[in-house]
C-alpha cells in the first residue's frame, strides 16, 4: 500500500473528519458529538451509527478523537463498515504512557493508545511495523485479534506508526527511542496511525491465532527474559568496573610521568 500523503488527497475521494471540533479539515466530511463546531453531522460516536452508506467511504482522518470515547470498539465497527476495502485510516491520538494524559479527566484511559492498539483488530501473523517495537514473550506474532476466542468482525492492517517524541529523546538512535518507550513515561507525547482497511479476508477463527498458553509457560518466558537482562546487566557492570580499573592505571601512569618530566 503506498500511504496517500494529506495534502495530496485526490478531491473526488469520500473523506471524513471523525471529531473535527471547530477546525474541519478542508474538503473533509465532518463528524463530531457537539454542536458546538464546523461538523455536518452532529451524532453520538459511542452508539450512534455513522451517517454514510457500506463501503463508501475512501479516507479517514481523526485527531484527538478517540481518546475521549467510552466505546472504541463501536466507533472502529462503524469506521469499518463504511470504508471500502483498502481504504486508509489516519489516527493521531496522546500516546498512553505520559503523565498528562494520566492526569486527563477527559480522556478515557481504559483505552491505551500504544505500540500494540491495533494488533487487537488484525489477524495478520507479521506486520510493516519492527517486531522489535511489538514482540513479547508471551505474544510472538502481530495479530491479536482472537485472543479472547471472540470474532469483532473488524481487519484493520497498521502500516506505519509515527511517534511525537518529548525534545530531550527527539536526537537518541531509534533503538535509544524503543528502549526508553519500554522503559519509562513521558517520553511520546503523540502517537500517529497509518491503517488500511481489509474486507476480502476471511473471518474465521484459527485455532493458531489463539493464544492458548498456560500462565505458568509464559511465567517461565518471563523469568527467562528476566534472567537474560540481568545478565546483560551484570555484564555492563564488569566492563565499567574494567574501564574504571584501566582509567585508574592510566592516571597512575601519568603522575609517574609528570614526577618524571619534573626532575
Amino acid at each position: 500500500m503506498n500511504i496517500m500523503k494529506f495534502d495530496e488527497l485526490p478531491e473526488n475521494l469520500v473523506k471524513i473528519d471523525i471529531g473535527c471540533g471547530r477546525r474541519k479539515q478542508d474538503g473533509f466530511i465532518g463528524i463530531v458529538n457537539s454542536p458546538y463546531s464546523m461538523a455536518d453531522h452532529v451524532l453520538d460516536l459511542n452508539k450512534d451509527p455513522l451517517p454514510f452508506e457500506d463501503n463508501s467511504v475512501d479516507y479517514v482522518f481523526s485527531s484527538h478523537c478517540l481518546e475521549h470515547l467510552e466505546n472504541l470498539e463501536h466507533i472502529l465497527a462503524e469506521i469499518y463498515r463504511v470504508c471500502k476495502d483498502r481504504a486508509q485510516i489516519f489516527i493521531t491520538v496522546p500516546y498512553y504512557q505520559q503523565s498528562a494524559n494520566f492526569a486527563n479527566i477527559y480522556h478515557n484511559n481504559q483505552i491505551a493508545f500504544n505500540e500494540h492498539t491495533f494488533r487487537f483488530f488484525s489477524s495478520d501473523e507479521e506486520c510493516d511495523i519492527p517486531k522489535e517495537d511489538w514482540v513479547t514473550p508471551s505474544c510472538q506474532t502481530w495479530g491479536l485479534k482472537y485472543s479472547a476466542n471472540s470474532e469483532n468482525g473488524i481487519e484493520i492492517r497498521t502500516r506505519k506508526i509515527e511517534y511525537i517524541y518529548y525534545p530531550e529523546y527527539e536526537n537518541l538512535s531509534e533503538e535509544e527511542k524503543r528502549r526508553a518507550r519500554k522503559k519509562y513515561n513521558n517520553v511520546v507525547d503523540i502517537i500517529n496511525y497509518y491503517l488500511e482497511v481489509i474486507k476480502d479476508k476471511p473471518s474465521t477463527i484459527k485455532k493458531e491465532s489463539l493464544i492458548i498458553e498456560p500462565q505458568v509457560e509464559t511465567i517461565r518466558k518471563q523469568n527467562l527474559l528476566i534472567q537474560e537482562q540481568r545478565k546483560l546487566l551484570d555484564e555492563r557492570y564488569d566492563l565499567i568496573v574494567k574501564l574504571q580499573e584501566v582509567n585508574a592505571n592510566r592516571n597512575k601512569w601519568l603522575r609517574k610521568m609528570k614526577k618524571l618530566l619534573k626532575k
